[in-house]
């Protein structure tokens, strides 16, 4: 797999509430949904939806007393599923979706991080869509995962649809909080990942890219640059533009608060 285009004209722009920088207040953000191409899809996959850090709440009007807003997860799953009922994106049914964690957020959206369970958004994915693969955030838990489609990676692999996908979840920090890993045991766990040869990684924190000005990890981008070239799906740091090269040809395709789906490259 390889991605070929990216078209940084939004799909679809989805308006939700996010914590203001700092805490104690509420501001409206925008999630846009990007269009790219790839060559190497398996022909029963006619997409895949790549996306992280979706880190706010439903704009909704009137709740009961005590409910939470959805997750933003929640509604970008909704609204990807009518968009392949218009037709402007392919079926659900025939799409997968890979997630790259840190898809928890404050229910009333005036603090930024915190940790809680994103087991709605994995559910409302693996609903509607042909499987769910992806990692855990450092802000993220995960209390159950029901469907047979849904396929959490740390350290492991998983053929879907002919299309083998691993990940490591977390981040490298303090061990002992929730969501982090040693860089020994991060790494190790990454090796273990490469070892079998994947088409597509999935990754919390994922590599930089000096000559393009990602930000991320250097010790990941090392070992990734001792593979062969693969694609890298990540978050936690925010990019400008998703598609970065490393020097081995890896192709990292930063998600962090936006969502991009992938359709096979015609031709």
């Amino acid at each position: 797999m390889r991605i070929a285009t990216w078209n940084p004209e939004p799909l679809r722009r989805i308006a939700y509430h996010n914590a203001a920088p700092g805490g104690g207040r509420t501001e409206l953000a925008r999630l846009e949904i990007t269009s790219a191409t790839a060559t190497g899809l398996p022909p029963t996959l006619k997409g895949l939806v790549l996306t992280a850090d979706l880190q706010g709440r439903e704009r909704v009007g009137h709740l009961h007393p005590g409910a939470e807003p959805p997750l933003l997860g929640e509604q970008l799953a909704h609204d990807l599923d009518r968009l392949g009922v218009t037709g402007l994106l392919p079926l659900a049914g025939e799409v997968g979706v890979v997630l790259a964690g840190d898809l928890y957020a404050d229910p009333q959206s005036r603090k930024r991080g915190g940790l809680g369970d994103v087991a709605p958004v994995w559910t409302a994915f693996a609903r509607s869509f042909r499987w769910v693969a992806g990692v855990l955030g450092n802000h993220d838990s995960l209390s159950r995962t029901p469907y047979a489609s849904q396929h959490l990676l740390d350290g492991t692999t998983a053929t879907l649809d002919g299309l083998r996908v691993g990940g490591v979840g977390g981040v490298i920090g303090h061990v002992g909080k929730p969501g982090r890993k040693s860089e020994t045991e991060f790494l190790l766990r990454l090796i273990d990942v490469l070892e079998a040869r994947p088409d597509l990684v999935v990754l919390h924190m994922g590599p930089d890219a000096p000559a393009s000005g990602l930000r991320g990890s250097d010790v990941v981008r090392a070992t990734l640059e001792e593979y062969p070239p693969t694609v890298v799906v990540c978050g936690h740091c925010h990019a400008d533009e998703p598609i970065h090269t490393l020097a081995n040809g890896t192709q990292v395709v930063n998600v962090d608060a936006r969502c991009v789906v992938v359709r096979a490259a015609v031709g």
